[in-house]
């Protein structure tokens, strides 16, 4: 069941106050991106959320200029998150876990301006501020290489051979040597969950004569720094993305009745090249060194483990043809 409610209130023609309740759901599953192990249990439940959002839709300056506002605020219980685990083969291993508890909140604010002065030109721009922690997360497995003094201090599995403390990294718990194999990232970031982001630019139809008209279009994307891997106390906080800003700019020529159009695009121009998915594991020196050590004292042979990430795109031009013969 996914209910919700929502009420609305029109003083006016041009405002509307608005306030919702949601609850949702995402179905469970199973961990897919690398092959199972026998004997173990990849599966993963359901991702639960519920919450609530207030707010604003205006229509100001003669209908000219549309403002919205709207703050919201999710709590999410079994949030369905990817753990980075030691590489196998040199390959690293992504398990998808459920999260104890998270929580979202922030503020929407979007414009959307047309100069009365200015016939065919709109202005548009968003903001987003955006609060997301793990507020309960403690079953994620320890990066390849990663110490107890980086945060490895979870789950603690006694040593077969009990081989004791020295060259082999082991910790001494309750009489018993071992390694840890988890860490606790209660009250970090979300990962790929910016803090601020924001949207401006514009759009510009005039005409050029000979049944003609051009549009110009131009659209920037920023984004604050983010986590792009779930990770703590990584050297010079390499496991996140640094701020950005990506630039989009087009340029196109049509008939009047929009029958044909030619069009140059230009995407992220300044070739701004960002991260998507990460992870952390001895990419190169777990599969040729090996003797990796996770949740001890020491790295091993390998030392500390690699980032590698899968990039967005970078700058990409295209040349488009619009035909519609038919109107």
């Amino acid at each position: 069941m996914s209910p919700e409610a929502t009420l609305t209130y029109t003083p006016t023609p041009d405002l509307t106050l608005f306030g919702s309740y949601k609850k949702g759901y995402k179905s469970g599953s199973f961990k897919v991106a690398v092959p199972a192990v026998a004997g173990e249990n990849n599966a993963f439940d359901d991702e639960r959320v519920q919450g609530f959002e207030v707010g604003l839709k205006s229509r100001l300056l003669d209908r000219s200029l549309l403002m919205n506002v709207a703050f919201y605020d999710y709590t999410y219980r079994g949030l369905q998150v990817g753990g980075v685990e030691p590489a196998v083969n040199s390959v690293p291993v992504v398990r998808t876990v459920n999260a104890g508890k998270a929580r979202t909140y922030g503020v929407d604010f979007d414009l959307a301006y047309r100069p009365p002065a200015v016939h065919g030109l709109s202005l548009n721009a968003s903001v987003n501020w955006n609060k997301a922690r793990y507020l309960e997360l403690n079953n994620i497995p320890c990066y390849s290489g990663q110490t107890v003094a980086q945060g490895c201090t979870n789950f603690f599995a006694a040593s077969a051979n009990q081989t004791a403390p020295g060259p082999s990294g082991a910790v001494l718990v309750n009489g018993q040597y071992g390694f840890y194999t988890g860490q606790d990232l209660s009250g970090t970031p979300m990962i790929r969950a910016p803090e601020w982001s924001a949207n401006f630019g514009f759009d510009y139809e005039l005409p050029i004569g000979s049944g003609l008209k051009m549009r110009l279009t131009n659209n920037n994307q920023y984004s604050s720094k983010y986590p792009t891997f779930l990770g703590v106390n990584r050297p010079e906080e390499d496991n996140y993305q640094r701020a950005s800003l990506k630039v989009d700019a087009s340029i196109a020529i049509g008939s009047k009745d929009d029958l044909w159009e030619l069009a140059l695009i230009g995407k992220n121009i300044t070739d701004k090249v960002t991260s998507s998915n990460c992870s952390a594991s001895n990419f190169a020196g777990g599969g040729v060194v090996g003797g990796a050590i996770t949740g001890g004292t020491i790295q091993g042979p390998p030392g500390y483990a690699e980032v590698g990430c899968f990039s967005d795109a970078g700058r990409a031009v295209y040349v488009r043809l619009t035909l519609k013969p038919f109107g």
